[in-house]
């Protein structure tokens, strides 16, 4: 008898405490309490440190006499693995770079380069520009971060994606967005907007059950397997397709030391952390189950949690000397404690922040932005490529800003 295909059923709305629970939820296959090896995957760079093999003899020159075969499986092996692939994108050129470096093999010899090119390609080219970034379909990610656009009034992962060749869109497996990404751009909902956002990717269900536009569909992200949404905080939870399972998802809440634990939905949980993990479980979900995508694997991790992770260390140094306010520029502040103070309020205590917001009658961010003072500027693009070209200019933003280009 063949097994009975799943169909998630999760309501349109949210409950009193803003957190969605499925209809199926007694009907549902049982929690494992041991992680599949997936979940492990995703997280190991993080939390356990891989050590570095040193070899006293620099050079091997026998090296040359090994048979071809046993050299180019050596090649293959000394690939860096998977490599988070951070776009830096000029919407003036169409062009597409990256910081990160560039596969070593690529560099060595001609044999050692023919080897890398089986695995990676120039990659990410528009109608206005050629593709320049190094890149592996099968096992990179591509990682779009804040700063990394020039300023908008709409989100810049979708002019992003509209700019790039099908032929790269329908072969992206893995991807990573911030967040953040998600609320700063008017008419991109956030995590209290529209429940149809994930991580930039609408699950094609909208609040009374009409088909909304589907960012998966519309970009041909049908290979997309895995996900990654960085966040504020200190939460890391891995949301899992089920083993053998077609389309139900696991849940995994990722401690402190790393041990993946199952996560469990309370009915009556009204955390912060309940109402976006069970926004992100849904539209795991729905998601998979509309055919849009190969999704298996959704991350949801706090920037805390990162900085422990080698791949994150420059960008997490620069995050801790400024800071991005949501809503109105897609600038960065020299962090100086007040603004922190106002967006932490606004992600953990967003009652008091509307409080605040009744108060002054103005939005405490923009208050904040708006408000002239000497010395303070803003910084445009990450620190990963200063030297960006073309990027922000000071009449796109609010008064007293300045960009570096």
């Amino acid at each position: 008898m063949s097994k009975e295909k799943f169909e998630p059923r999760w309501p349109d709305e949210p409950n009193e405490n803003d957190v969605y629970l499925p209809d199926d939820l007694d009907s549902r296959t049982p929690h494992p309490q041991t992680a599949p090896k997936a979940v492990f995957d995703i997280i190991s760079s993080t939390y356990y440190s891989r050590s570095k093999l040193y070899n006293d003899f620099a050079r091997f020159k026998l090296f040359p006499k090994l048979p071809t075969e046993l050299r180019r499986i050596i090649w293959r092996l000394s690939l860096p693995g998977q490599r988070v692939v951070e776009v830096l994108f000029d919407n003036f050129t169409g062009q597409c770079r990256s910081s990160c470096p560039i596969p070593i093999a690529l560099h060595v010899s001609s044999e050692a380069r023919g080897v890398a090119l089986e695995s990676y390609e120039l990659a990410f080219g528009t109608a206005e520009a050629e593709a320049v970034v190094y890149f592996d379909f099968k096992i990179d990610a591509l990682f779009l971060g804040l700063g990394n656009f020039a300023p908008s009034s709409w989100d810049p992962a979708r002019y992003f994606f509209r700019k790039l060749q099908s032929i790269d869109l329908c072969r992206l497996q893995h991807i990573m967005i911030q967040d953040t990404m998600r609320s700063l751009y008017p008419g991109f909902d956030g995590i209290n907007g529209s429940p149809t956002n994930l991580g930039g990717f609408q699950d094609g269900i909208g609040s009374e059950g009409d088909t909304m536009e589907n960012n998966v569909s519309e970009f041909r992200l049908k290979s997309l397997v895995a996900l990654t949404i960085i966040s504020h905080g200190n939460m890391d939870v891995v949301i899992q397709k089920t083993e053998g399972g077609d389309g139900e998802f696991h849940t995994w809440d990722i401690l402190d030391d790393g041990k993946p634990m199952p996560w469990l939905l309370a009915e009556n949980d009204s955390t912060v952390k309940a109402m976006r993990v069970s926004q992100i479980w849904r539209l795991s979900e729905l998601a998979k189950d509309t055919g849009a995508t190969s999704l298996t694997t959704v991350r949801s991790v706090g920037m805390k949690r990162l900085r422990t992770d080698k791949v994150w260390a420059k960008r997490v140094a620069f995050l801790d000397q400024h800071i991005l306010p949501g809503g109105f520029n897609a600038c960065f502040y020299p962090k100086d404690g007040v603004l922190a103070r106002v967006l932490e309020m606004e992600f953990s205590q967003p009652h008091l922040y509307d409080e605040l917001n009744e108060y002054l009658r103005i939005d405490p961010e923009y208050l904040y932005i708006e408000a002239p003072r000497s010395g303070r500027g803003s910084v445009g693009f990450s620190s990963l490529a200063p030297d960006y070209p073309r990027g922000c200019y000071p009449r796109r933003f609010p008064q007293g800003a300045s960009c570096r280009g």
